[in-house]
């Protein structure tokens, strides 16, 4: 564990000294930020940055347009904008339902919300919500897309600076995803807007936004809620434009961020919209898939250790393989998730044996929801020094190695790393800071 430590304060340390927007080092996203966490990892790591330059070379050559969707509303008569993401489940009739702050669109018909719809587009869908923009796809020809190809590609010999690590970004689908997004802004950012909410997580286009907000008007407030528990937060450090005030749901992310992001007066602690209390036995008996992963082989390997060596006798007949959500279609989870069910099926575990536990796979935050809620937790890691939550950011952890891949967690103190939300909403103390 020391020698992770050691890592993790050596590589965040490295990526403090890019606060350029379109630097994006996200440990849970296989781009080019990710490729060079790997270099600075280990030299020999290189091919890493080679293979998901390619990749993301290919998602340029990809990417269509985006456009608004909105009623006839002018959005100067908002002065309060809230920009998220959302999908044909949150649509119900009348109102927008959103999942990071659990809130109807029709609670305040004085907030405009500002959705980046994924997901199939019906546009007579989207009829009938005052208060609800919807960014969506916009499909080109092909030919359209080479043509903004190479015209990027030129525009590179523009910039100031031409080093290798900005040549890996500005040809990024993170950047290009930007320069679409920031199309758009003028749209519903104009310099009436007071306040401007994100389920914030450190994007390109995140972060074009605050800018073009702020050059608009200086009055204007940028609050980000950091949504999520990331082991690892690489894609969240401070930039050249970053949210005035931070909300995060856990004193663990708090003291984090106090001591390595912004000044602690920028920070406010207040109890999770995104996450309730629940019942604990919607969590167990579980294994849990990352949003992405890059190996089946590996994990599997992994698995069998766990299964076999670790867990022995522990019952995992009657497990669960959950998919993540926003990775329902991929093929490769597909598989992975047939291959663990197989490997249970063939196990000779004691069916008599009770449990409380559950199995996560990779970067997940939902491992310290699961530890608020009692519940035992074993978790396979691919890239443990990206994956872990060690002790030297999430200091109420107890970290216990089982393998050189596989690890498990103890809370010091409950509602301490996590604090889950209640019953009633606390949505006003967010908009109010």
């Amino acid at each position: 564990m020391d020698r992770i430590n050691y890592l993790q304060g050596k590589i965040f340390n490295k990526i403090k000294q890019f606060s350029n927007n379109n630097f994006f080092f996200c440990t849970f996203s296989y781009s080019i930020g990710y490729g060079l966490l790997k270099f600075f990892k280990d030299k020999r790591n290189f091919i890493f940055i080679i293979r998901y330059f390619f990749k993301e070379i290919k998602g340029i050559l990809l990417i269509n347009n985006y456009e608004i969707l909105k009623n006839k509303k002018n959005s100067s008569q908002y002065s309060k904008v809230i920009f998220t993401w959302g999908n044909q489940f949150n649509l119900f009739e009348n109102y927008y339902f959103d999942n990071y702050f659990k809130q109807k669109s029709s609670d305040d018909m004085s907030i405009l919300w500002v959705v980046l719809y994924t997901g199939n587009i019906n546009k007579n869908n989207f009829i009938g919500y005052e208060n609800v923009y919807f960014i969506v796809e916009k499909k080109i020809k092909p030919i359209e897309k080479i043509l903004f190809f190479f015209k990027f590609a030129f525009n590179f010999l523009k910039t100031k600076k031409k080093n290798f690590i900005n040549f890996l970004f500005y040809f990024s689908l993170h950047n290009i995803f930007r320069l679409k997004m920031k199309k758009l802004y003028d749209k519903f950012l104009h310099s009436e807007v007071e306040l401007l909410l994100i389920p914030f997580e450190g994007q390109p286009f995140q972060l074009e936004a605050i800018k073009f907000i702020k050059d608009k008007s200086k009055k204007s407030k940028v609050i980000g809620y950091i949504h999520s528990y990331p082991s690892f937060p690489s894609h969240l450090i401070k930039k050249e434009n970053y949210p005035d005030k931070l909300i995060v749901s856990s004193e663990d992310q708090f003291n984090f961020f106090k001591s390595k992001i912004i000044d602690k007066e920028n920070i406010k602690c207040f109890k999770s919209l995104r996450f309730n209390k629940k019942d604990p036995s919607t969590m167990i008996n579980k294994i849990f898939l990352p949003i992405d992963f890059y190996s089946t082989k590996n994990i599997l390997y992994e698995f069998k250790i766990l299964l076999f060596d670790i867990l022995e006798k522990k019952n995992l007949l009657n497990f669960k393989v959950c998919n993540h959500p926003a990775s329902s279609n991929s093929s490769k989870h597909k598989k992975l998730s047939k291959e663990i069910e197989r490997h249970i099926k063939t196990s000779e575990n004691d069916k008599n044996f009770k449990n409380n536990y559950s199995i996560f796979i990779g970067s997940t935050g939902s491992i310290l929801e699961a530890l608020e809620l009692g519940i035992e937790i074993y978790h396979i890691t691919e890239e443990p020094i990206f994956e872990i939550y060690s002790n030297s950011i999430w200091d109420n952890l107890k970290v216990l190695k089982l393998s050189d891949k596989i690890f498990s967690y103890k809370l010091i103190k409950k509602n301490k790393s996590m604090l889950l939300g209640e019953t009633i909403n606390n949505f006003q103390e967010y908009i109010a800071i």
